[in-house]
């Protein structure tokens, strides 16, 4: 692995390089500033940034030279935007690198466009010496910002969480009120759904002692996209299942088989076992 330390200098200062594995590099070596940022992105390094080296200065030199190895948090991710650690099914985590913050360094500071799953939760977690914020919304004047979700203060070293979960929204954009040219966009995808969708009736249902329900015990299907439900019966006795307002019934379900209903009209549909009105269920019909 090569582990780079680098400066970027602003104004009059220099840009240095120092690559502490190469022992012929006696001191630093002078480079500009795009190639400083595109070694940057390419070792992964998030930390370092904010020395700068002054020309007439030779001091400046040796404190970089004595500055200890800094090592990047992942080096196979770019730091040209946050940095995304980590997407672990369910989860992913963005870092903020010291000096993202920084207008000078023309970052994107945030992932421009993370795209994850529904329900996948997104932690910022702050690398950062100055505090950050994730606010929903594209400016601090937009009358909606921060209505979503809204982090505070996030205070370096702390993080912030959010699971995206809602069905009706499949783009979020945020942004840092602190720093407000720094934004993001977060794009939810969503399964596809089964036309059907299975319910089983679990070994013992018909004891109710056990207090076993059908499962799922409430179950929201979709107009013309998945509105049939099967019952499948994993129970050694046949089971009937019968709408509480009686406007379907499965007819028997023997033991090992199954029987399906399509429904279509939207609404909150109860049904019971006869025999065994103890066993209840729910199935919520939705529009798309």
């Amino acid at each position: 692995m090569t582990v780079v330390l680098f400066a970027i200098g602003i104004g009059s200062a220099l840009y240095i390089l120092y690559d502490y594995l190469n022992e012929s590099a006696t001191s630093p070596k002078l480079i500009g500033k795009e190639e400083a940022l595109a070694i940057s992105m390419k070792t992964g390094s998030n930390r370092g940034w904010g020395y700068t080296i002054d020309a007439s200065d030779g001091s400046m030199l040796n404190q970089l030279q004595n500055t200890d190895v800094l090592e990047p948090a992942n080096p196979q991710v770019s730091v040209k935007e946050g940095t995304v650690i980590s997407q672990a099914k369910g989860n992913v985590t963005i870092v903020f690198p010291k000096g993202i913050s920084s207008q000078e360094l023309k970052q994107t500071p945030f992932p421009a466009q993370l795209i994850i799953t529904q329900g996948d939760t997104v932690t910022w977690r702050n690398d950062d010496n100055v505090p950050h914020t994730v606010t929903s919304g594209y400016s601090q004047q937009e009358e909606f910002a921060g209505q979503i979700f809204d982090s505070g203060i996030i205070s370096s070293g702390e993080s912030f969480s959010y699971t995206f979960s809602d069905e009706r929204i499949d783009d979020y954009s945020y942004f840092c009120s602190i720093h407000p040219w720094m934004t993001g966009e977060v794009l939810v995808q969503y399964p596809e759904p089964e036309s059907s969708v299975d319910v089983i009736l679990p070994l013992g249902i018909s004891n109710p002692e056990l207090q076993l329900f059908p499962n799922p015990q409430s179950i929201t299907v979709v107009l013309g996209i998945n509105n049939t439900v099967r019952w499948v019966n994993e129970d050694d006795s046949g089971r009937t299942l019968t709408a509480d307002d009686n406007t379907w019934t499965t007819g028997l379900i023997k033991p090992g088989s199954s029987k399906s209903i399509i429904f279509n009209k939207t609404g909150t549909h109860g049904y019971h076992g006869e025999p065994g009105p103890w066993i209840k269920g729910t199935v919520i019909v939705k529009e798309k």
